[in-house]
Order: structure tokens, then sequence, then C-alpha cells
């Protein structure tokens, strides 16, 4: 079943993609003469006016075909105005950006928005802080999360402000002229957990959402970085578990070594997640966080792409279609929460992949489209072809390099 939603989810994502095109050319009338979810032999197919409509056997995805699409003939695509080809081009892409923020928005309004506690933990000593002060109020304004803190201490930056800290049960009042040394600050996130995935090393162990870590080895555990970073470089070795659930009680269990990108370097996991408190938001708010959060992932997803060729991040992050299917399943085995966040996410990266300047990919089309336009005439077949050429070869490049690394990182697990 968990393979049957991976299959279903990728197809999800091209058919939305297919069904954006689809809508702008019928808005436009420019005739479609076959639209298909799935490929290979028609199951079902149905003729409405001049487009034949089917689901195919192959239920990965889906494809169209315009009239005119490939060679001009009358009404067909390559005759229209420059303006209405962008928007059946980018329509795709564009169908993929609102099904992403759509996801999202269900993800906030039926499961709340996470927030971590104004708890603070310090990379280095700053002023009168200390770790595990909980922030009650900056001046007038009553603290709820840490980044509703951390907004309110960027507005107020090389001001005088007063505080209100909760130390060891104590309230205790200081004032405190805000400089860039608060970018030391971060949440102190308690070892909690809010859930347990199927069949990893801490559910075989018994482990259950709500409890809380206190130790690993009889070492005393008092955040989840620092639980985090003894499984991580557990190097795969028994560890002994103590944790708080209606008392106190120890298990054991071996973490599982996983290979995070392509590195020969493996870390250990025990398929915990950090538990971290939600509220509850509106129908507005929620639209709103969404459009705030999509945006984010777009920009976040530039950034990385510009990393990836400047060679700041490694390429051996790089994923391709077997990633993709091991995350979505993944996602699954912690919950439909996540699954959710994870759709969404694939779907906004497919926005943004989609629309880059790279012949054969949507961006790539419409940026062939523009040139047309400026120099007032159509790519002849060489410059053309010449344009597909050096298209495909970017993309096959990089199907081969995703397939590398995906393949490498089975083999390094195993």
């Amino acid at each position: 079943m968990d393979l049957l939603i991976v299959a279903v989810v990728i197809g999800i994502l091209i058919t939305i993609h297919e069904i954006g095109h689809l809508i702008a050319a019928k808005i436009y009338k420019i005739p479609v003469e076959r639209f298909s979810i799935g490929f290979g032999p028609s199951l079902i197919k149905k003729q409405i006016k001049e487009t034949t409509y089917s689901i195919s056997l192959i239920p990965l995805g889906g494809y169209i075909k315009l009239k005119g699409e490939e060679e001009e003939e009358e009404n067909g695509f390559l005759l229209q105005p420059t303006r209405k080809k962008l928007m059946v081009v980018f329509m795709g892409p564009i169908a993929n950006l609102v099904l992403g923020i759509f996801l999202i928005f269900l993800l906030y309004f039926l499961f709340g928005m996470k927030y971590s506690p104004p708890i603070l933990n310090l990379e280095k000593k700053v002023g009168y802080f200390e770790k595990g002060d909980v922030l009650i109020a900056i001046n007038n304004d009553t603290i709820n999360s840490f980044e509703e803190a951390y907004q309110i201490l960027e507005k107020n930056l090389n001001k005088e402000v007063l505080f209100h800290i909760l130390r060891k049960e104590k309230l205790i009042k200081f004032s405190w002229v805000i400089n860039d040394s608060f970018r030391h600050f971060f949440p102190l996130i308690l070892p909690i957990v809010e859930r347990v995935k199927k069949g990893s090393p801490a559910d075989k162990a018994g482990l259950m959402p709500n409890d809380t870590i206190i130790a690993i080895n009889d070492t005393l555990i008092y955040s989840w970085e620092n639980l985090i970073e003894k499984i991580r470089n557990s190097g795969g070795k028994k560890l002994k578990i103590t944790y708080r659930r209606k008392g106190i009680f120890s298990t054991y269990l071996t973490p599982q070594l996983v290979s995070p990108d392509t590195s020969s370097k493996k870390i250990g996991q025990i398929g915990i997640w950090v538990y971290l408190p939600k509220r509850k938001i509106n129908f507005l708010q929620a639209f709103s966080q969404a459009f705030i959060r999509g945006g984010y992932v777009i920009a976040q997803t530039f950034v990385i792409i510009y990393k990836l060729i400047t060679g700041e991040v490694s390429r051996k992050v790089l994923g391709g279609p077997i990633m993709v299917a091991q995350l979505t399943y993944e996602s699954l085995r912690w919950g439909w929460e996540y699954f959710l966040a994870l759709f969404g996410l694939l779907a906004i990266n497919l926005f943004v992949v989609n629309i880059l300047p790279i012949p054969v990919l949507d961006g790539g089309r419409g940026l062939i489209f523009i040139i047309e336009f400026i120099i007032k005439r159509r790519l002849t077949k060489k410059e053309l072809n010449t344009a597909i050429t050096i298209g495909w070869a970017i993309i096959m490049l990089l199907i081969l390099f995703t397939f590398y690394n995906d393949l490498s990182r089975i083999f390094k697990t195993k």
C-alpha cells in the first residue's frame, strides 16, 4: 500500500503539472489533441470536441499534446502570440506551486503550526543570560515562542529593552542594550519524543510518543540537540536509553547506521522525531502562513541551487526519482502530517526546477519564446535543435548523476 501511495504521489505531481498546461490551452482556445493521465496503453478514453481524454496503464504522471506544438499548423500552438504561449508553458509549473501551497495550507489548518518554546540555549556567554532561561516578556510584549522573541530582538537592535526571565523558578528583571551577540541565541529544545517511526530501533525498543529521554549510557541528556549528537556519534553500538514515562525506565537499542549523502561517514539513527508544541490557527491564518512558507521554500531552493553550482554545498546531496520515492515512503512511516509536509515541498521544488532556463524544461521553452519575440523571428531549425540538444544533454547528465547518487546511497547503507 505504501509503494502504491508513492506511485500515486509522483503521478499526481506530474498530472497536476499537465493539467495546468491544459487549463491555459483551453482558456486561449488552443486545440488540445490528447490529454492522458498515465502513460502507455489507454485503459479508458473519451473524445470531447477535439480532445481525446484517456486514463493509461502506467500511473506515473501524464502528458498533453497540443495541435501545432512541433510543426506550424493553422491555429496551432507555435503560431499563437508570445503572451499566450508563455501562459500555456508556465501554467504547468504554476499548477505545481498552487498544489504545494494548498498542501501546506492543509498541513497548518488540520494539524496546527509548530513553534519553539522561548527557552534559551547559548553558543557562548551573552550579557546576563544563561542557558535554560525562559523568556517571559520583552518590554511590554509577552513572549509565546522563541521565533516571536527573535523577531522582537531584531526590531529593537541597538536599543535598551526590559527583559522578564524565569530562571530556576525565579522571576528576574533586567535591562539590556540589544547588540549582534543576540544572534548566538537559539532555542533549547527538550528531549521529548513526538513520533516513533514504525519498525525503527526506537520502535522495537518500546519507546513511545511523549517519552522524555533523560540519559544515554547513564550520561544525562539536557536537550534534543544533545540527544541527537550522542546517537549520531554512537558508531552503531548498543545504547542504554533512560526515559521518563509516568516513572523512570530503561531500554537498550542499537542505532541504525545510515549515510546522509554519498560520503563514507555514517551516522546513527533510532527513528524518533522531536516534540514541539503547536498552536491551532484559523482558515485565513493558515492560508497566509502557507504563502509565507511557500515563498521561503522557493527562496531556499534557489539558494541551494546556487550553492550546488558554486560548490558551497556538496553535489553528493542531489537526489533523483529513487530518492524522491524513498523520502515519500519514509514520510508515510512517520505519519500523515509529515507526508503532507513532504508532498508540499516536492510540489514547490518541482515548480522551481521547471522554471529554470534550460531548453526542454518549461523555463527554457519560455526563454526561447521571449528571444524570438525580441529578435522578431522564429529560431531556425538548426538553432532550435542546438538549444534542445544542449537542454537534453544537461538533463541527461543530471539524471545520470542523481541516479548514481541514489544508487550509491542504497549500496552504502547495505
